[in-house]
């Protein structure tokens, strides 16, 4: 297996001001914005990996665009899916997710 050279650029941070999901603008309630901090997989040493537990995030990308963008997308599919339900159609689990990302993230 052939390992790519990686820039000092390539653990940078990645982060989101904002992003639009449900026909909203959805925001850290604190301001600052949505960071994550991509790794290397540890089996492959090739692929990004980037994770948050408090919003159910777990992406992984061959670059970090592709990172970046599957990181936007489960944003997306976390607020229109948990955060935006009415509590009746979800489980639990998925209740106590909907309690984190609305004590984190908010919407206008």
């Amino acid at each position: 297996m052939t390992r790519r050279r990686r820039g000092i650029g390539a653990y940078a941070p990645i982060a989101f001001k904002s992003f639009e999901a449900g026909g909203q603008t959805v925001r850290r309630r604190d301001g600052k914005p949505i960071v994550f901090m991509p790794t290397l997989d540890a089996e492959t040493g090739s692929i990004y990996v980037a994770a948050d537990g408090v919003l159910g995030v777990d992406a992984y990308g061959e670059t970090r665009r592709e990172l970046a963008a599957e990181l936007e997308a489960q944003l997306r599919m976390r607020w229109e899916d948990y955060a935006l339900a009415d509590d009746s159609e979800l489980a639990a689990d998925a209740r106590a997710l909907k309690r984190r990302l609305l004590s984190v993230l908010a919407g206008e």
